[in-house]
């Protein structure tokens, strides 16, 4: 009786589970094409949409020379390099408006755009623009006029901010802080000089007094026209603080006016607003 010596054959692999030599590259090429999509979308979402034609492009710095050359207002509108869908919808449905443009026009403004970033971020922090999307109205002399976060309409784009008839979150920005430079380039452009003193931070009143000068259009006008040197000095503590004494500041808010060769021409004790400022400053 004979042995079996037949060896029996190895189990096949089924032909659905072998690796074909293209799977690898269709598996890569689906993984090229998820990435390409990601780039596309990002790219889509990073890019700003385009500003009306008026509008420009950053350069902040040389439109404020330029609109203190020529005693005109820089309206400015800044956004993150990856736009909100509040600041998208503003340059999409708000700014192109005819309403919109016109008032731009009838301001006679200078329409700015800037995107934050580390680049520009001490020239917005000295406006305080905040978090954006922000829209500030900032005058030839470096006051802000007005300011508004978040969103905004067509009409009270128009009437409301440009026109200073709403005036929101009034403050002291853009006024200069460094008190010897802004003395020094007063006395050397032969400029009339407004320092005003306050408690820091600025107390409800002296705000609220800020809102009704500037909601005057004719109080703006003069401002201009005078050309002040503006300087704002906050006061943490008007009892230690050694100022107090050279500059005769018995309480606060104190503004002074100073003529251009530094003479003192007005004192106000009392938070600057219209009234004040037509009787104590410019009737002066």
């Amino acid at each position: 009786m004979s042995e079996d010596t037949t060896t029996a054959a190895a189990p096949s692999t089924p032909a659905a589970k072998r690796k074909r030599p293209y799977d690898r590259w269709v598996k890569f090429g689906f993984l090229i094409l998820a990435i390409g999509f990601t780039v596309f979308l990002w790219k889509r979402q990073t890019v700003v949409p385009d500003m009306p034609g008026e509008w420009r492009r950053g350069g902040l710095e040389a439109a404020m020379q330029e609109a203190g050359e020529q005693r005109r207002s820089v309206v400015l509108f800044v956004t993150r390099s990856t736009p909100s869908q509040t600041a998208s919808r503003i340059i999409k449905e708000v700014l192109p408006k005819p309403a919109s443009r016109q008032a731009l026009t009838d301001h006679n403004v200078i329409p700015v755009h800037e995107v934050a970033s580390l680049a520009n971020a001490d020239l917005l922090k000295r406006y305080e623009a905040g978090d954006p999307p922000a829209l500030l109205l900032i005058g030839p002399t470096g006051w802000v006029y007005n300011r508004y976060a978040g969103n905004i309409g067509e009409v009270e784009f128009a009437h409301g901010f440009l026109d200073c008839s709403k005036i929101k979150q009034p403050g002291l920005a853009g006024w200069d802080t460094d008190v010897d430079a802004a003395l020094n380039r007063a006395r050397d452009q032969k400029r009339p000089v407004l320092l005003y003193f306050t408690h820091a931070p600025l107390e409800p009143a002296t705000q609220q007094g800020l809102a009704a000068l500037l909601g005057d259009a004719s109080i703006r006008a003069d401002l201009e026209a005078r050309n002040y040197v503006l300087i704002h000095v906050p006061v943490p503590d008007l009892k230690t603080w050694a100022g107090g004494t050279i500059w005769g500041i018995r309480s606060l808010p104190t503004l002074l006016a100073l003529d251009p060769r530094g003479r003192k021409v007005a004192t106000v004790e009392r938070p600057l607003d219209a009234k004040t400022y037509l009787n104590d400053v410019a009737g002066r």
